[in-house]
């Protein structure tokens, strides 16, 4: 059957994108799996009488224990037609307008580890340097995806805030559900989450972060799915459900979850069926891709990861597992496949999926006997073969649940649930797990829904727990790698930066002076070290630095202001930095620069900031351009483009 395609583009106003870049090299990687060169064809007999799982394999000894042994349960490259790649549709957003949620736990003080929450569920979470964001869902008189922040890995938290909806639609949310949020964040800090609305089932709703702890910068966004005209045919998308987002490395964005979808030609709905969009320039434009024949239904427990290729993972009702792929990430070609169906013997449940480079690990519940154990599916070669294989230190005569997978600290990670409680167990090469080590401090206190528990990107975990017959939501940092005893220290700068001016100023509101706070979290004072300010200009790469202060040792839990100056207030310093900051786009400040104080962290030693030249010179951001004329138009030097400056400026500069 020849496939056709509906063309739509979809536009977002703004936003950046990557996803944190995981680089490492294991014994996964070299592990002996299938070679086999798979032939996808239209025949799915046919392609189930080539697809072989070597008997060799290293997962070849787990077969039996998660109920592989029937050819029929690889199910890949199906026949396909009626795909729809729908470009074209406006995002649209509004900022954000915040209320607060009335505090019931006191948030001034905590454990440092554990960390009590407002009653919630369905919490998740990102991290970013020593920042923390954390969404969830909060019941009130109506449920709310509620937000916290924190700029000390968690030692002190922002209050509870929600949003109330786009102003165009008259504040929504205040009248209607929001639920089950999912968030991904960018390596610069720029965070989004999706999340289930019923105010309008036919929006796609998203909350952006650009600073995930500076709520003046948020905003809610949402995309229009009420009526899509494509070339032959329109079609309306709504009742959208378990939404799920992760963000590549590459400026690339990929949301998927399920929905019906109404051909309003022939007035056919597909209930329930596959829904991904994916942008890849950062979220500025978007598409929309389903399938309208394809044959799952009752889709639920979306999981997507997102990296060289991009995967989507659902659990069928109560039929199994399901992999919907795009190996190499070209979302132009149709979906891949893979799925997993229940046995007479064994089901299969709450899958979740983590890619990285040609590497993909489904994990999932594998259930025999009314025993649930966590197993997964690894492919090595983004999806044309997969092996079967258990986690050892997560099989037992108990119900382990609800696996979650990551890599984060130089290790993979696993988290699931067992008897109420959270445990935790890592692993370097995928073969060898630690002993499982159990998260929260109650006992049997794990509140028993899917998701109870997400990895942040760089550290951290959230779940949910009962606390007073009250599901809270709950956090660790899990930054454990030092023994407690040992003593350490560790600089950091806290969210306190400032641009101020001198006092001496030549200019009116000039900034020259950067202001930033420095505190040693560590258990020991620290000796002297240095604090470097770096300039980085647009389209540029390198680092210039512009200031440098030596601070002569912090002790242990002091806090320091320390102040740069940028350029000095005297007329040569303040004409060569109107020069040399043309085309300026972020101060890069780095403690310690010279690397010669030991830490426990030293990822909480550098920041980058945004600025423009109006942030240095708010009254002569003209200037800019002026400058930009005179060097495209001339061949000066600096000392002469200087000159220029004096004399074009000698009212200003006076």
């Amino acid at each position: 059957m020849v496939e056709r395609f509906v063309l739509i583009r979809i536009v977002k106003d703004n936003s950046y994108t990557r996803k944190y870049l995981y680089k490492f090299y294991h014994k996964i990687i070299a592990m002996e799996l299938s070679k086999s060169s798979l032939a996808i064809l239209i025949s799915v007999v046919v392609i189930a009488s080539i697809i072989i799982i070597p008997t060799n394999s290293i997962f070849s000894k787990h077969d039996v224990d998660i109920g592989i042994d029937d050819l029929n349960d690889f199910k890949l490259g199906k026949d396909k037609s009626h795909f729809r790649i729908l470009k074209g549709l406006e995002k649209k957003y509004d900022e954000m307008v915040l209320d607060k949620v009335e505090m019931v736990h006191s948030l001034s003080s905590f454990d440092t580890d554990l960390i009590s929450q407002l009653p919630g569920i369905n919490p998740d979470v990102v991290t970013y340097r020593d920042k923390i964001l954390i969404v969830y869902e909060h019941v009130g008189e109506y449920k709310n995806i509620t937000m916290q922040y924190s700029r000390d890995h968690g030692r002190t938290w922002s209050d509870a805030l929600f949003s109330r909806g786009p102003e165009l639609f008259n504040y929504p949310f205040e009248r209607s559900n929001q639920t089950d949020p999912d968030i991904a964040i960018k390596p610069n800090g720029y965070a989004i989450c999706v999340f289930e609305s019923d105010d309008n089932n036919s929006r796609l709703y998203m909350l952006e972060f650009p600073d995930i702890t500076d709520s003046s910068s948020w905003k809610v966004s949402w995309i229009d799915l009420y009526y899509l005209e494509g070339k032959l045919y329109s079609y309306r998308i709504s009742n959208l459900h378990d939404l799920a987002i992760d963000i590549a490395d590459n400026n690339r964005i990929l949301i998927a979850g399920v929905g019906d979808i109404t051909n309003l030609s022939s007035g056919i709905t597909l209930h329930q069926a596959p829904v991904i969009f994916y942008s890849n320039d950062g979220g500025d434009k978007f598409t929309i891709i389903f399938s309208e024949d394809t044959p799952y239904r009752n889709l639920q427990k979306t999981s997507v990861s997102f990296d060289v290729g991009a995967f989507v993972t659902y659990q069928i009702a109560n039929e199994g597992i399901l992999c919907l792929y795009f190996p190499d990430g070209d979302f132009d070609k149709d979906w891949e496949e893979f799925d997993l169906e229940d046995r007479d013997l064994t089901r299969y449940r709450n899958p979740s999926v983590y890619t990285w480079e040609s590497n993909v690990v489904i994990i999932l519940e594998s259930i025999s006997y009314n025993n649930s154990d966590i197993a997964y599916f690894y492919s090595q070669d983004l999806g044309s073969n997969w092996s079967p294989g258990t986690i050892d230190v997560a099989c037992s005569s108990e119900n382990e649940k609800y696996p979650c997978i990551i890599y984060q600290q130089d290790k993979f990670m696993i988290s699931f649930e067992k008897d109420g409680n959270l445990y935790i167990t890592n692993s370097t090469d995928f073969e060898t797990w630690s002993d499982p080590e159990k998260v929260n401090e109650m006992d049997g206190s794990i509140y028993p829904y899917f998701g109870f528990s997400e990895f942040g990107n760089e550290y951290g975990i959230v779940w949910s727990e009962i606390e007073e017959d009250i599901p809270v939501v709950k956090f660790s940092d899990m930054r454990k790698e030092a023994d407690e005893n040992e003593d350490y220290v560790d600089l950091r700068i806290t969210g306190n930066i400032t641009f101020k001016s001198s006092g001496e100023r030549i200019v009116k509101n000039m900034k020259n002076v950067l202001s930033i706070e420095i505190e040693n979290t560590g258990s020991i004072d620290s000796d002297s070290f240095l604090v470097t300010a770096y300039i980085k200009y647009k389209n540029k790469e390198r680092l210039n630095p512009i200031a440098v202060k030596n601070v002569g040792g912090l002790k242990k839990g002091e806090r320091v202001e320390v102040n740069l100056t940028l350029f000095y207030p005297s007329l040569r310093d303040v004409v060569k930095a109107l020069v040399s900051f043309v085309n300026v786009d972020s101060i890069v400040i780095k403690v310690d620069s010279d690397d010669s104080i030991a830490e426990k962290d030293e990822s909480n030693n550098n920041i980058t900031i945004d600025v423009s030249y109006g942030t240095f010179f708010p009254k002569l951001v003209w200037v800019e351009d002026m400058i930009l004329r005179i060097v495209e138009g001339r061949n000066l030097n600096s000392e002469s483009v200087e000159e220029l400056v004096v004399n074009m400026l000698s009212d200003e500069l006076s």
